[in-house]
């Protein structure tokens, strides 16, 4: 469980990240040919103890990179990268309180799918409990599919 390392613009807008970034810093990122959703870039998400030490109010803290063009030469390019660190604070049953929660248990859900995806496999060497035979039985409990069909027609 924990927040993704990557976010996207739009996220980051979401969460005003850039409200204190001077321009020269977003130039990239706010290029014409820039698809804000898909560009990415890596974040770092923490929860800190909020000022107020209120149990109502969460504090989050995002620790980004952006990187700035400084020198184009022979085909090179050249950036200056710099960190950046925004605090917010917020409620705990706010909308962005929600939209962090649901970041937060994100990697939580991915395992969750892997689990599932890994039950749903095939086993082609798993009897059927009828009739014995040695096959698929994925989606009919410990039955063959002959013999599932079967016992609906009987019940």
């Amino acid at each position: 469980m924990g927040y993704p390392n990557c976010i996207n613009v739009n996220d980051a807008l979401y969460f005003d990240l850039f409200d204190e970034v001077p321009y020269k810093w977003l130039k990239e990122v706010f290029a014409e040919d820039t698809d804000k959703d898909d560009y990415d870039f890596e974040v770092e998400i923490t929860d800190v103890k909020p000022s107020d030490l209120s149990f109502k109010t969460c504090s989050t803290m995002f620790e980004f990179e952006l990187r700035m063009l400084y020198d184009e030469s022979f085909g090179e390019k050249y950036y200056h990268k710099k960190t950046f660190t925004k605090v917010i604070e917020y409620g705990a049953s706010s909308p962005l309180g929600l939209k962090l929660m649901y970041m937060n248990n994100y990697e939580e859900d991915d395992e969750n799918e892997e689990e599932e995806e890994e039950e749903d496999d095939i086993d082609e060497n798993q009897n059927c409990y009828v009739c014995g035979s040695i096959g698929t039985v994925r989606h009919y409990g410990e039955y063959c599919k002959e013999c599932y069909e079967k016992i609906e027609e009987d019940v």
